[in-house]
């Protein structure tokens, strides 16, 4: 099937202390930055039957925040972690993203 792109989804879940609950705190945004900085730092690995396998880029990663604040204090937290390259975007724009390829 030329053209078509394939989603795989990791969900990872982040425990937080109870005040970091508010998604304007960026404690949130720094726990995602860490969480793919770490996760670029060891390694991990993809495999794709068109391409191989091959380690995992900052370009291949997206995350899915509610709103544009939590999207602009995610951005940073990236930026701030060395990872520059993933995409972040509302749930929404995600969805046409997906749609779209």
């Amino acid at each position: 099937m030329a053209g078509q792109s394939s989603f795989w989804t990791l969900q990872a879940f982040l425990e937080l202390p109870g005040e970091a609950l508010d998604p304007a705190d960026g404690a949130i945004a720094e726990a995602i930055a860490a969480m793919v900085a770490g996760a670029l730092g060891r390694g991990v690995r993809v495999r794709c039957e068109r391409r191989g396998e091959r380690p995992v880029t900052p370009a291949d990663i997206g995350v899915a925040v509610s709103t544009n604040a939590q999207r602009t204090l995610v951005e940073a937290a990236l930026r701030s972690a060395g990872v520059r390259g993933a995409r972040v975007a509302t749930y929404n724009k995600h969805q046409g993203l997906e749609h779209a390829s």
